[in-house]
């Protein structure tokens, strides 16, 4: 659509919905289930709305009217039979109950929105609470999917969204807050197409441009030397469409443009804690990062996880003048061409270990190095 071929993209923005009759009988059709499905209605209703046929649009409307006329979350759905997955056949629910961070936000923003637009003021009012809560505990103790490569993007989905569309004003002036938070922290970490570590739930994707972290967040802050790889996450076109832009301040951050050596220390929250709302939540994760002219060197006190654990506890990006950056990557493993968390990969990570670090000295301590076999 944004490319001009506006005839094959609205057959395709107005097709079926997949399990139209199956799971979206009662909301005329159209899918307000999958959160990533949610994330992309969203825009497609709110922003594209009118390019849509009017029959259309007046169905997705319809359709949200009765989605948000009680809250969807775990209301009794007509398709539950006990199967087994995630679908409302499975969670008897009118809309998608996995709550990582990154669902909840495509969920509660959501809800909120349509809720809001179909005038079921008491579904609003929950979710806005529910985002009022969850913009305090980010405030106070950070994000519970910290810096994930794969997922940090996700969540800036559907907050532009909210920022976009909402129009209660403390809801906008939240969803502006977020993503300010979002933002700057990712600001931290991004360097020239790369996103340093420590991370959590990074699936592996080490390298430059290797996740929805660096993919997004170079739409905002580029500083890449040539142009960008072919992979794109599709929520491009959330930052594309959007009206808001991060703070000049932390645009400078993402670009390093700050006096150097700095070393930074921070804390990490359980995982669940900010979707959860529990400000009072402690430290799960002590994170050390570096950054200095020609490299950025972060580490965890408890190191990566081991046995299946979705943490990475040591990442080096490294000046490359023709790439931007790139990955340098070291584990206590003995597949060393095996970057990041074990937890898609079993044994890759076979001993205890920890990292101490301090400025540009790390030393990564294993509890019995002779498991990690040969290299």
């Amino acid at each position: 659509m944004l490319g001009g071929n506006e005839e094959v993209a609205l057959r395709m923005l107005q097709a079926r919905d997949h399990q139209h009759e199956e799971w979206h009988r009662e909301t005329a059709g159209i899918d307000y289930y999958a959160c990533f499905t949610l994330k992309h209605q969203m825009r497609k209703y709110f922003y594209f709305g009118d390019l849509l046929a009017p029959e259309y649009k007046q169905q997705m409307h319809l359709g949200a009217k009765s989605w948000t006329e009680q809250d969807p979350f775990r209301r009794p759905h007509y398709a539950y039979d006990r199967s087994p997955g995630w679908g409302p056949n499975a969670k008897n629910s009118w809309v998608d109950v996995r709550s990582t961070e990154n669902l909840y936000l495509m969920r509660v923003t959501s809800v909120c929105l349509m809720a809001e637009e179909t005038e079921n003021n008491g579904t609003a009012a929950i979710y806005k609470q529910h985002l009022l809560n969850y913009t305090k505990t980010l405030l106070r103790i950070g994000i519970g999917e910290w810096d994930s490569e794969n997922y940090h993007g996700h969540s800036i989905g559907p907050l532009l969204n909210l920022y976009d569309f909402a129009k209660d004003h403390q809801v906008k002036a939240a969803a502006k807050t977020c993503l300010d938070f979002f933002a700057a922290a990712g600001a931290v970490k991004y360097w020239r197409g790369g996103f340093n570590g420590p991370t959590k739930r990074d699936y592996n994707h080490a390298q430059p441009f290797g996740g929805s972290a660096a993919n997004l967040l170079w739409v905002w802050f580029g500083d890449h030397p040539s142009n960008k790889n072919d992979h794109w996450e599709g929520d491009e076109v959330h930052q594309i469409t959007s009206a808001y832009r991060p703070p000049e301040a932390v645009v400078h951050l993402a670009h390093k443009k700050f006096s150097k050596l700095v070393e930074i220390f921070a804390a990490k929250p359980e995982y669940s804690a900010t979707t959860g709302h529990h400000s009072e939540s402690s430290a799960a994760y002590l994170e050390t990062q570096y950054i200095a002219h020609s490299y950025q060197m972060g580490s965890l006190t408890s190191g990566t996880s081991k046995d299946g654990g979705d943490v990475c506890g040591f990442k080096l990006l490294i000046w490359d003048d023709a790439r931007g950056v790139v990955s340098l990557q070291a584990a206590p493993t003995g597949d060393a061409a095996h970057p990041g968390s074990p937890m898609y990969k079993t044994d890759v990570v076979t001993a205890e270990n920890r990292v101490a670090q301090q400025e540009n000295l790390a030393i990564w301590l294993t509890q019995d190095a002779s498991l990690l076999g040969p290299g």
